[in-house]
This record gives structure tokens, C-alpha cells and sequence, in this order.
């Protein structure tokens, strides 16, 4: 926590912020309530698609 804590402060994130980004994903990709967790991913690149729509999403429920 104290790494999440410093990177926070660093880019002037809010633990505000943070819980709504969590929660966005947590809508989009599910949690681990189950105790069901991924083990392994094969991927060739990052897909920054997915990632500007997490951050748009972000932003669009910044602002309520």
C-alpha cells in the first residue's frame, strides 16, 4: 500500500480516484469474490485500445 500511497501522491491522484477506476474495472472484468483469479495470459501486445476506454470511462465518472 505504501507504493499505491506514493504514486498517488507523486501524480496527485485521489484514493477517490482510484476507487472509481477500481471499480470501473471491477464492472468490466469482474473481482475476486470467487476466489477464481487468472494464472497466465498469452498476449502479443498490449492492447491500448482497452486502455483508452478504461481511461475514458475513468474520466466520464471523474466528473459526477
Amino acid at each position: 500500500m505504501e507504493v499505491v500511497y506514493t504514486i498517488m501522491k507523486i501524480n496527485n491522484i485521489s484514493i477517490n480516484d482510484v476507487e472509481k477506476a477500481r471499480k470501473i474495472k471491477k464492472d468490466k472484468k469482474g473481482g475476486f469474490n470467487n476466489k477464481i483469479y487468472l494464472i497466465d495470459v498469452e498476449q502479443d501486445q498490449i492492447d491500448e485500445r482497452e486502455e483508452k476506454e478504461m481511461k475514458k470511462d475513468w474520466r466520464r465518472n471523474n466528473k459526477n
